[in-house]
């Protein structure tokens, strides 16, 4: 279609990131109060991307278990079909520290958006700013593969206000 299998394939899998970010902060939103099942549910995603990435780093590239390990552990390398697992994860431990805030920061359409506008802004940082790869984890950099945090966060924000805001979805 597009003459390279890579667009589309990147494409499907951002429209896919998008869309789970939106499910988890609709999901977050129903329970506000409840900081210790959004804990357990960011601890089970961290275990999720520590069990797929270790399985796609030993059974496709045949590396070291114990090196892989090591190497997931520290954060070096996020194996691609993993990536989305740590996100989630991240989004939910962040989520559970910062549980009120998140419903501050939705509660009402406008905030909402405005929030949303200004981690989406973060895109456009320079790669050349950040020294450290696991900023990479939260802004996205080039040499480091791992769906960015922040920019995904207003679709987070997005279902966690819309079910807040009891709209019918």
């Amino acid at each position: 279609l597009f003459g390279n299998e890579n667009i589309i394939s990147l494409l499907l899998r951002y429209i896919a990131v998008a869309g789970m970010m939106f499910l988890a902060g609709y999901h977050s939103s129903k329970s506000p109060d409840s900081t210790r099942l959004l804990f357990k549910k960011g601890i089970f995603y961290i275990l999720f991307f520590l069990f797929f990435g270790l399985l796609h780093q030993v059974m496709i590239y045949h590396n070291n278990m114990f090196w892989s390990l090591a190497r997931l552990v520290a954060l070096l390398r996020i194996p691609e079909p993993s990536d989305i697992f740590f996100t989630i994860g991240v989004i939910f431990l962040v989520s559970s520290a910062l549980n009120r805030k998140m419903y501050h920061a939705a509660i009402s359409k406008k905030s909402a958006i405005i929030v949303s506008l200004l981690l989406l802004a973060v895109t456009f940082i320079p790669d050349t700013w950040f020294d450290y790869q696991i900023i990479g984890v939260f802004v996205g950099m080039d040499d480091y593969n791992c769906i960015p945090l922040l920019p995904f966060t207003g679709f987070y924000l997005a279902g966690y206000y819309i079910y807040r805001s009891h709209t019918d979805f």
